[in-house]
């Protein structure tokens, strides 16, 4: 329903108010960061297809970088890389399956960082 709700924007040319109108929201709302780039990724997709790989892998890789960077991961961050591919544009997830180690990196995180039983 998403999609189909930015090609409309797109097709009607109101893409672009549509998006500032959203970042405005999301901003003022305090939207965690990770749905701001989830939305932010798949509007660069609709307004620029293909052309929008280099600007949406930059976007991706600062997550993967945070990881690395880590040593716990108190908001979940891992995880919900590991599940953000399957909400991302379908052209995203080929270009991530194509490109990068995203979903074993995300997974290697998920199950290290896993809080381990006391005792």
């Amino acid at each position: 329903m998403a999609d189909d709700l930015r090609q409309s924007l797109q097709a009607s040319g109101r893409l672009e108010e549509a998006w500032q109108f959203l970042t405005r929201y999301r901003q003022k709302a305090g939207a965690p960061d990770t749905i701001q780039l989830e939305e932010r990724v798949a509007y660069l997709v609709t307004r620029d297809g293909a052309a929008a790989q280099p600007a949406v892998e930059h976007e991706l890789s600062r997550v993967l970088a945070t990881l690395h960077a880590q040593t716990t991961d108190p908001d979940g961050l891992a995880l919900w890389a590991l599940e953000a591919l399957a909400h991302l544009p379908p052209a995203v997830q080929t270009w991530r399956r194509a490109t990068c180690n995203w979903p074993p990196a995300c997974a290697w995180a998920c199950v290290y960082w896993r809080p381990r039983p006391a005792g």
